[in-house]
């Protein structure tokens, strides 16, 4: 049972899987709350030439809470809150995952093509680093729980 859902939004076409996993699952994993975040990437070192440079809006997006919204009404019963974080994006999910004694963690990736894997090497840090379970929806996939 995973009473706590952390979902890491992309604020790309990846959402919309993510998003149906969720709804498609929650109820029948005994999920109680879900944390709708979503990461805006930082370095973890600052260059000398940062203060030059454009600065990054980093309020949490409207889409974040539209989501949050969107699955209050789809899963009535099961309390929904978002959030936004700057940093390091697997620092960062394992804060969240901390703070908000999350049981899975659920994120997105794109179709692999070729010899491209579909996600990043945060994506691929966070799978061996993880302090919990995680899982990872492909791109345009459906949740099948008669397959589970």
């Amino acid at each position: 049972m995973f009473p706590t859902l952390l979902v890491i939004l992309f604020m790309d076409d990846r959402d919309v899987a993510v998003l149906d996993a969720v709804v498609a699952g929650a109820a029948a994993m005994g999920t109680r709350h879900i944390v709708v975040a979503h990461i805006f990437k930082e370095a973890p070192l600052q260059s000398p030439l940062s203060a030059l440079l454009q600065q990054v809006d980093h309020t949490m997006p409207p889409e974040l809470g539209e989501a949050s919204e969107d699955l209050s009404q789809r899963l009535p019963g099961i309390d929904v809150s978002s959030i936004s974080a700057t940093g390091v994006p697997e620092t960062e999910i394992a804060r969240l995952v901390d703070q908000h004694d999350v049981d899975l963690v659920v994120l997105g990736r794109r179709p692999a093509v070729g010899d491209k894997p579909g996600w990043g090497a945060s994506d691929s840090k966070l799978l061996r680093l993880a302090p919990c379970s995680v899982m990872v929806v492909p791109s345009g996939s459906q949740l099948g729980l008669g397959r589970a």
